[in-house]
């Protein structure tokens, strides 16, 4: 007799076996598990300014450890019609905390009777996040345009940290392409050029990065 067809056989029965238990439900049911955990944005954003304004640029895959929970999710939202953020980390703290600025800037411009500046929203993103930084897990790139100071970038750490600064990328993503990032970004790149590179960069993050994917969205 064959020993491994004795094991093959004896190990075929016990899998037929209702009065065997091979996997426990909890054990073989990743995706039950999974949906109990924080959604990630698992991410890749970035955003730049150019001569008349700044554009914004994401991955649209959201996940919750190993799970992709949504391959279209948004992740550039719209402030005011001038303004618009996009988010990477915790999709639950990211969406309450931009709907509350959101709120905040359209009370602030009914109040003043004039569009809000770029900066005073990103202000408003780096007060509540510093003053939340111990229970929420986000960061946030702020772009915009406004009249006194043209196109405008300003990086929201998760630490509450707020930078004005050129160009921004955040996310699982960006890690692979900073390097790519600081070798090709011109200071003097046209509305057209800014959109091919973003749109470049966030391809490249999208190749190499698992928790990056889906379609790249650009605003």
């Amino acid at each position: 007799d064959d020993p491994a067809r004795a094991i093959d056989a004896k190990v075929g029965k016990l899998m037929h076996d209702p009065q065997v238990e091979t996997f426990k439900a909890k054990d073989i049911n990743v995706v039950a598990q999974e949906r109990d955990a924080d959604e990630d944005m698992g991410t890749t954003i970035m955003a730049t300014v150019f001569a008349d304004g700044a554009i914004l640029a994401s991955d649209t895959r959201t996940s919750a450890g190993p799970v992709i929970m949504d391959y279209a999710g948004p992740k550039i939202m719209r402030i005011t019609d001038n303004i618009h953020v996009s988010r990477c980390g915790n999709a639950a703290d990211s969406q309450q905390l931009i709907e509350l600025v959101a709120k905040y800037v359209k009370n602030l411009e009914l109040q003043r009777g004039t569009p809000v500046p770029v900066e005073v929203a990103a202000r408003l993103f780096e007060q509540v996040v510093f003053h939340n930084r111990s229970h929420i897990g986000s960061a946030f790139i702020v772009a915009g345009w406004d009249e006194a100071n043209g196109g405008q970038v300003y990086a929201v750490t998760s630490d509450g940290l707020k930078a004005k600064v050129t160009h921004s990328v955040m996310g699982s993503g960006s890690v692979f392409i900073f390097g790519w990032i600081d070798s090709t970004y011109k200071p003097d790149m046209s509305e057209a050029e800014c959109l091919a590179w973003v749109k470049q960069a966030v391809s490249y993050a999208k190749a190499r990065d698992s928790s990056s994917g889906g379609a790249t969205r650009t605003r």
